[in-house]
């Protein structure tokens, strides 16, 4: 599991990101960018603004896609299910110890932390062959995922399908079952996406 900084992003040709602290394991960084950008896909950013502007330059309008998973509870999920709620979505996955307990904690304490926003967790797998709809419960339990907390899986081409159609970059290692991928939390809101970040609680706290 592994994720290239914003700044690198940057410096491979993709639209800068909110400048936010690198809490990746890092592969060699021509080697990450090799197998991303292989995965032909893009998160939902927009046009670069200043470094100092960060949380700006993260903002976008774009309509959120589709998205119906099983959680932990076995109910199939959907964003129309929170209506007008803020919503935050990531992606991560349990056999994961480096970046993703990181953002998932982040998501986590940014809610917990601004509990007058009532805002719903998502946390869609990257790895729908080992983390089952069975294996979620204890997904859930590892990670804290508790109130309205939702770790969504379902078969894999569903899964698949949705993580296309969020634009998240990946690339799944056949030998090992690990996942290549960027750190992603979107901010939804009344079914828009209204930032792109790269985690960092602060940063989730001040969308």
């Amino acid at each position: 599991c592994s994720s290239p900084t914003a700044a690198e992003s940057a410096g491979a040709g993709a639209r800068p990101q909110a400048m936010l602290p690198d809490v990746s394991v890092r592969m060699d960084r021509d080697e990450a960018w090799a197998r991303i950008a292989a995965a032909q896909a893009e998160p939902f950013v927009i046009d670069a603004r200043a470094p100092e502007d960060a949380l700006a330059a993260a903002r976008t309008n774009d309509p959120a896609p589709a998205l119906a998973l099983v959680d932990q509870h076995g109910e199939t999920i959907s964003l129309a299910r929170f209506g007008k709620r803020p919503v935050l979505v990531t992606f991560a996955f349990a056999h994961c110890q480096t970046v993703c307990p990181v953002v998932v904690h982040d998501v986590l304490s940014a809610r917990d932390k601004e509990p007058a926003a009532e805002a719903a967790v998502l946390i869609v797998t990257l790895d729908p062959w080992r983390d089952t709809p069975a294996r979620l419960p204890a997904v859930a339990e590892a990670w804290g995922a508790t109130g309205d907390a939702h770790v969504l899986s379902g078969e894999p081409d569903a899964v698949e399908q949705v993580l296309s159609r969020w634009r998240i970059p990946r690339v799944r290692n056949a030998e090992t079952g690990d996942v290549t991928h960027p750190a992603v939390v979107y901010v939804v809101s009344e079914g828009r996406i209204r930032y792109a970040l790269q985690g960092g609680e602060e940063a989730i706290r001040a969308a």
